[in-house]
């Protein structure tokens, strides 16, 4: 065992040490800090110079912690060097039976480890092997009862948490190779891997199984693996089925109301998401949290004096702390009060100047279209931290929001060299690349990633639209055929398919009722409250000759966009005026002559 890790967990652990039973929190998960949000502890270890084993436990180890590891280091070294492969074991038995805490477990391990090093037979090695991993998937159980506690927010985690969650994952995940039959182990993995820098399809893969394997053996488990399987969803009809499943199981848990509240304002379904998070209030009437997901809803349902009112509530219940000032700032952003929001940020910033206080007024900024100022805040955000990925792509958005494609396609390309497998930054940067007339570079890009991710929805999505921005019209119909086919209820790509269908310059791409079909779907998943889908609603109509449906929804769309301040209301205008005259809409193609190049065959590098 590494001297740096022991005295890590002596410092940093204070998890009581429960081998028959982990019991786990059910609140809120514990949401990932806005980005860097700890950055001066990072900036101090950063310049902690090498070999001071402080660097692993943080600054918190006291003398006490400090001895206890070197002397537990000095006891496991001594025991090795004195004992065959048979008394290691034998010792690593009698820790084992008496163990009471997690250190105590460590040095199980360790025995088992150095025993099997030394040499065992075979029954010997079977029995040593199995003592291990028990002990290995305790330990890992342990460790990670502080994050499975949601009430825990992660900068509230003790100093060094990314070594305790680095061990637990290694503990559980050798351990579940051998006892895959355990639910709690594999809830427990996938919930680490939602911490930031885990591995999200990991965490989706573990949740799975914790979900098949307690769903008729442990309504608790299943319900929490529901929970965090609904958090780590993209698809937001599955987030919803995920989180309607575990309330059902846990109808009295006003954390899981909560969430499922927050789902459903997500996808206008303000009233469902009112009834929620009413019973989470019926339940606990004082909760904050609670009220200020009732103010997000009540904003979102155009009550906004009484969310301003309900949030300020719930914000002076609260101590105040810096996150819980960020979420005020956010929460403004959210109902449009930007000026209010900058006015924060600006406060937090003269007191802490952190990249990522930084990060979240530059986005206000962009909110206002005050492009040089979001731009100025988003480079200090990445000269504090150049590594920031959110900030990258805030600074690809903003480059995007002006139209200046080609200063967006490196900050996008040096984001995907440090995600090469994520989907919706290729599928990004390809658009990009499109947009500043590279069709070739762009598609090929997206192809490339197809071959090992050939169902992927932000990917195929990306390559109909690149199809479209050209007038590829009868090869974005084929793409968007199978998406459709294969996300029934993906919003956008109904949408998309149903523009094209709708509004396609060419006779034969063109078909009325197949585009009402999909516009009508997709205007009932967002509740009719998306301005891009009412548009497609009316030209859908307008195809069909049903000019008198035309007009309605294309006057919604026209009226929804004028109230929230939407940049392309000037498109809806003319486009109900099309309508006016009884003449549907048609589409042209952005870009042209580029798209006719073959996508070359064979590997692409990536940049």
């Amino acid at each position: 065992m590494k001297r740096t890790i022991c005295i890590a967990l002596c410092a940093a652990l204070t998890l009581a040490f429960a081998p028959a039973a982990v019991s786990y929190g059910a609140g809120n998960p514990a949401p990932a800090a806005p980005p860097e949000l700890n950055e001066p502890q990072a900036e101090a270890e950063k310049d902690t110079p090498d070999g001071d084993e402080s660097a692993d436990g943080g600054d918190e180890i006291g003398d006490p912690e400090r001895a206890a590891a070197e002397d537990l280091t000095k006891e496991i070294e001594s025991a090795v060097q004195e004992n065959s492969a048979e008394d290691l074991l034998n010792l690593a038995t009698e820790v084992k039976l008496s163990a009471a805490s997690i250190l105590d477990l460590g040095k199980v391990i360790a025995y088992c480890r150095e025993a099997e090093k030394k040499g065992l037979d075979g029954e010997n090695l079977e029995y040593c092997r199995q003592l291990r991993l028990s002990s290995q998937l305790e330990r890992g159980l342990a460790l990670s009862k502080i994050f499975m506690d949601d009430s825990i927010t992660v900068d509230k985690y003790p100093n060094g948490w990314p070594v305790i969650r680095a061990m637990a994952l290694d503990d559980l995940e050798s351990s579940a190779e051998e006892f895959s039959d355990l639910a709690l182990a594999q809830l427990a993995i996938g919930r680490l891997q939602m911490l930031p820098e885990g591995d999200c399809d990991k965490a989706r893969a573990a949740l799975d199984a914790a979900i098949e394997l307690s769903r008729e053996s442990s309504p608790d488990i299943y319900a929490m693996a529901l929970k965090y399987r609904a958090l780590t969803e993209d698809d937001t009809e599955k987030m919803l089925a995920y989180l309607r499943d575990a309330v059902a199981l846990e109808p009295e848990s006003g954390d899981l109301l909560n969430l499922l509240a927050l789902c459903c304002a997500e996808t206008h379904r303000e009233e469902e998401a009112l009834e929620s998070i009413d019973r989470a209030l019926e339940l606990d009437g004082e909760n904050a949290r609670f009220k200020k997901t009732k103010a997000v809803i009540l904003a979102a349902l155009d009550r906004k004096d009484e969310a301003i009112k309900l949030y300020d509530e719930a914000d002076a219940s609260e101590e105040k702390t810096l996150i819980s000032q960020i979420e005020r700032g956010e929460f403004l952003t959210s109902i449009g009060a930007y000026d209010e929001a900058i006015g924060l940020y600006t406060k937090l910033i003269d007191e802490t100047p952190l990249a990522a206080i930084f990060y979240l007024r530059a986005s206000a900024f962009l909110q206002k279209k005050e492009f040089k100022d979001a731009l100025k805040d988003v480079n200090r955000a990445i000269g504090m931290n150049p590594g920031l990925s959110e900030a990258l792509r805030l600074k690809a958005l903003i480059y995007i929001q002006q139209e200046r494609y080609g200063d967006a396609v490196p900050l996008l390309e040096k984001i995907r060299r440090q995600n090469p497998d994520d989907e919706g930054v290729t599928s990004q940067l390809a658009y990009v690349m499109a947009q500043n007339d590279d069709f070739t570079g762009g598609m090929a890009k997206i192809d490339l990633l197809l071959e090992t991710h050939p169902d992927s929805l932000p990917l195929l999505r990306g390559k109909a639209d690149i199809y479209l921005l050209f007038g590829r019209w009868q090869d974005a119909a084929a793409v968007y055929e199978k998406i459709v086919a294969d996300h029934p209820q993906d919003s956008g790509s109904l949408n998309n398919y149903a523009w094209l269908l709708a509004t396609c310059p060419e006779d034969d791409v063109r078909d009325g009722a197949k585009a009402l079909d999909l516009a009508t779907r997709a205007a009932e998943t967002t509740r009719f409250r998306e301005t891009y889908i009412l548009s497609t609603l009316a030209a859908a109509y307008a195809e069909t000759g049903d000019f008198e449906n035309a007009r309605k929804y294309a006057q919604m769309g026209t009226d929804l966009a004028e109230k929230e301040k939407d940049e392309r209301v000037d498109e809806f205008r003319k486009e109900l005026e099309s309508y006016q005259n009884e003449k549907p809409w048609r589409e042209e193609a952005q870009k042209s002559g580029a798209a006719d190049d073959p996508v070359p065959e064979g590997e692409v590098e990536f940049f």
